[in-house]
């Protein structure tokens, strides 16, 4: 603040202003606020309106030019007030009260009301008396400045406004009085104006160059502060993709691997994903040829013929595939090769460098697009707090968390790597959306100004061009929501989960009453586009269509028809606020229960490509529930429960103490909106959505330690909230240079641990090497066809498909059922059933080849339940076979004979012909 005294702008917002004319002690219910978007008659209005409000560029020293019939002088009739100097900041409250002033018949006010107390001391005093009494009013000048601290934007006061608020007020002698409300030589004035038919606002080609004039000086201060953050998020960008870079050829010793290395160390289904760049880059003729030959891919799942794109979530790889052929074609990529000698008992190999090379274009590829979630949560980070000290605070918690956010640096192809700098950015999205309460909210009461029109037999018309901005900004909206969503969604299966539970975090907002309906079904109908765009690029992806996502999207929509029904009904049951909650509950349960269980298991015959994860998540809950597929994912450690190890370092960076500082101050005012439930007070919703949002993402990384790259980034964001001054009482904000102060501490408690997590991730050194794989590679690809099919482990599959383009019949990618099924078959080698038996299975499959792992055989190797013959044992049903002690992968081993021959043996790998 200037001074103690100082009057500071308010916002233009209808919502701040009932806040305010509710703390000066105005009834709300007998004198309102809207906001009006177009003047359009085919708008018939519902309600009187006694003033209207606009927002204009201040246009310097005088006053707009309007076409003026004659001038009245001020009378007993007309209340005014003079906006005086030390009042330049105050024009919102001054045409506040020339609208309240002129319309006191039909006003209520509350017992004790300072505003009926003012109104009644200047009753009979000039203008300048009044502005005199107001300035010196200290009960107006407090509500006003606690307003004033509530907007979404930077406090300013005197001469860096930039905008002038003007008040016409509608009299009963069908004239419209405009109250310009300047200071010093833009003194407040009232003007008369006939109101005529079609009659358009006037403004002078000097008043209209001065506007423009004013308005590009605001827009380039803007722009200045827009760049200066572009610009720090690109240096952040830049060093967190060197930085991870840096990681990754640090482990693997990348640039010093053979291409057959290189293709070997991306193991899993990071090998299946990157043999698709492959196949479309490097492999075939054309983009064409490379982009059919996954459309209709009989390689993957042999000899059957599937639809890859469709199934495996490949955008990102026919993206960077057409990339590398273009640069390619036009010599935009170079490389250096040398020979690397690995050793005596080792062969040397070529190795390339540079960007010609596919395995460097790719991994740098994936390398820049994470690179920038680190910018865009700098800039989502001061956006939230409105401060850039909050952008800073959310960078370091990241790079200081680093290890607990991400493993991009260990595992570049996998699907997280692509799509989540693309939630980091529909999160950002979601929020500025939350934020645009007069964007989306009371768009019925534009028809109002027509109706009392009509009413008065009084037409005008004025064209206003904020109307075709809201129209374009809506389209804005639209775009940027769906488009971030779809981005989000394209690459990784996953993203439709967390969007279930970002709706369900919405949701409950909007059954508690909290989320405006407007705002509400603006998201849900806008998500609803995303669904149909995601699945008309997925080929009609059958996963997507029946998910959690699609079932709660629907059902929210269906709860948004039925309400915006009984909105506009005149049931006497809509004003209590537990009928209301009570209402969206049920019509939410009904819908889902109905859409679930009813309609999706109609049309697709009862799905079960996700019920895997319920089964996972059964099977956390309860150790008496175990399948083979659950089996296969827990006793994984990725997919255990978050240890205490990884609870214990986010609490040394400080970065668990200082977010739970924020959630319990975010759920403090979240519990209170919820009891009080004041409808006029100002909310931010966005802010309770992110609550609601990270306890979600805590629950996921508990449950399930390979999702903590959700709550870590979101608690690094929470973080920044700490510079948003709105959060915080007035007692401390009076603290000199408390922001400065609070800043450094928590950046110095961040650091201790920080900068040693930092240390010791850059001290990981590694170099990658699997000698038995590429001896079985090379083996492969002399002494097979390029049309054999092969039978083994997923892992391993996925890498024969990437490094010998033979044809396989399972992979890694386990989110269908058929795949879950057939992985089921053929790891029937490794269970107690007969040879005979597997050797059936096989040759349904038409497979020529089965690679054997032996290190798999052994039940002793692996925690207990985790052995391949431990899991199968768990849904074995037969009483004869589990009597069994000798295991089909020990008769391959010894007697292999009728139905298998022994090819090609190494270290723990063999091959095997299917006889």
């Amino acid at each position: 603040m200037s001074s103690s005294n100082s009057w500071h702008a308010l916002e233009s917002d209808p919502d701040l202003w009932r806040v305010y004319m509710d703390k000066l002690g105005i009834d709300i219910n007998s004198f309102d606020f809207i906001e009006i978007y177009t003047l359009d008659e085919d708008y018939p209005p519902d309600e009187a309106i006694y003033s209207f409000i606009f927002l204009y560029p201040d246009s310097g020293s005088s006053s707009p030019k309007l076409q003026v019939s004659q001038s009245l002088p001020a009378d007993d009739k007309l209340w005014t007030i003079k906006q005086i100097e030390e009042l330049d900041s105050c024009c919102c409250l001054i045409a506040l009260l020339h609208s309240i002033g002129n319309n006191l018949d039909k006003i209520q006010f509350k017992s004790n009301s300072p505003l009926a107390e003012f109104f009644e001391k200047t009753k009979t005093m000039t203008a300048d008396e009044r502005a005199t009494t107001l300035l010196n009013d200290k009960t107006i000048h407090q509500a006003h400045e606690e307003i004033a601290e509530q907007g979404q934007t930077e406090m300013v006061d005197s001469g860096r406004v930039g905008y002038h608020y003007i008040a016409y007020i509608v009299s009963k002698n069908k004239y419209i009085y405009i109250y310009l409300n300047m200071p010093k030589d833009r003194q407040s004035t009232v003007r008369q104006r006939q109101q005529r038919p079609k009659n358009k606002q006037q403004i002078s080609t000097t008043e209209q160059a001065k506007i423009e004039k004013n308005e590009n000086y605001f827009q380039s201060s803007s722009i200045t502060y827009l760049l200066v953050l572009l610009i720090i998020a690109f240096i952040i960008s830049y060093l967190h993709f060197y930085y991870i870079y840096k990681l990754f050829e640090n482990d693997k010793h990348f640039s010093h691997l053979s291409t057959l290395e290189r293709e070997l160390s991306f193991r899993t289904e990071m090998g299946l994903y990157y043999s698709y760049f492959k196949q479309i880059a490097i492999d075939s003729s054309s983009f064409t040829q490379g982009f059919l030959s996954i459309v209709f891919d009989n390689r993957t799942e042999a000899p059957t013929t599937i639809n890859v794109l469709e199934r495996f979530n490949l955008y990102p790889e026919v993206l960077l595939g057409f990339i590398y052929r273009i640069m390619k074609s036009q010599n935009m990529l170079s490389e250096v090769c040398y020979q690397v000698t690995r050793g005596e008992t080792m062969s040397p190999v070529s190795s390339c460098e540079g960007h010609k090379e596919p395995t460097y274009f790719y991994v740098t590829s994936v390398f820049i697009l994470y690179g920038s979630l680190l910018g865009g949560l700098f800039l989502f980070g001061t956006y939230l707090s409105k401060s850039i000290l909050g952008g800073i605070l959310t960078t370091l918690a990241y790079i200081y968390n680093h290890g607990e956010a991400t493993r991009v640096m260990w595992t570049p192809p996998l699907r997280e790597s692509f799509s989540f700098p693309f939630h980091i950015l529909q999160l950002f999205i979601v929020t500025y959306v939350l934020q645009q309460q007069q964007t989306l909210m009371n768009t019925d009461v534009l028809k109002s100004l027509i109706k009392y029109i009509k009413k008065t037999d009084a037409p005008i018309s004025i064209e206003l061009q904020q109307n075709i901005i809201s129209r374009k900004r809506k389209i804005q909206l639209v775009l940027l929501l769906s488009g971030s969503t779809v981005l989000y969604m394209l690459p990784w299966q996953f993203a439709q989960f967390t969007l279930a539970t970002q709706l369900l975090s919405l949701g409950l907002l909007y059954i508690l009453d909290l989320l405006p309906f407007p705002q509400f079904f603006f998201i849900v109908c806008t998500q609803i586009l995303s669904l149909i765009i995601s699945t008309i690029l997925m080929f009609g992806n059958r996963m997507l269509l029946t998910s959690l996502f699609s079932t709660v999207l629907f059902s929210f929509y269906f709860v948004c028809i039925l309400d915006y029904i009984y909105l506009n009904s005149s049931s006497l049951f809509q004003s209590y606020r537990i009928v209301i909650i009570l209402r969206r509950i049920i019509f939410f349960l009904i819908s889902f229960i109905f859409i679930k269980f009813i309609i999706i298991n109609y049309l697709f015959k009862s799905p079960d490509d996700d019920a895997h994860i319920w089964d996972i998540l059964k099977s956390k809950l309860s150790s008496k529930f175990r399948t083979f597929d659950t089996q296969l994912y827990t006793c994984a450690k990725e997919f255990d429960f978050t240890d205490l190890e990884t609870i214990t370092k986010l609490c040394q960076t400080g970065l668990i103490p200082f977010s739970f500082i924020i959630l319990c101050r975010l759920a403090y005012s979240f519990l209170l909106d919820i009891f009080q439930n004041h409808k006029n007070e100002y909310k931010q919703i966005w802010n309770y959505y992110h609550l609601i949002q990270t306890g979600a993402y805590i629950l996921m990384g508990i449950f399930i330690m390979r999702l903590k790259l959700f709550p870590v980034p979101q608690l690094c964001l929470l973080i920044s909230l700490y510079m948003n001054e709105q959060l915080w009482p007035k007692k401390i904000k009076k603290i000199t240079k408390w922001k400065t102060v609070l800043f450094i501490f928590i950046v110095i408690a961040m650091t201790i641990q920080g900068k040693t997590n930092i240390k010791e991730q850059l001290a990981i050194k590694g170099e990658y090497s699997n000698y038995p794989m590429e001896k079985m590679i090379e083996w492969i690809n002399s002494n097979t066809q390029n049309d054999s099919i092969f039978a083994g482990t997923m892992p391993t599959m996925a890498n024969l498909k990437l490094s010998t383009g033979r044809s396989i019949i399972v992979h890694p990618h386990y989110e269908h059922g058929k795949i879950r099924r057939r992985v089921k078959l053929v790891y029937t080698m490794y269970s107690r059933k007969p040879l005979r038996h597997i050797h059936s299975i096989l040759k349904q499959f038409q497979v020529n080849y089965y690679v054997y792992e032996s290190h798999w055989c052994t039940i002793t190797n692996r925690p207990k339940g985790c052995s391949f013959p431990e899991m199968y044992d768990i849904d074995e049903e037969d009483e004869r076979i589990l009597r069994r002690t000798t295991l089909a992968c020990h008769t391959l081993q010894s007697h292999p004979d009728p139905y298998f021959k022994k090819l090609f043996t190494y270290d723990h790998l063999s091959i095997y012909a299917v006889l």
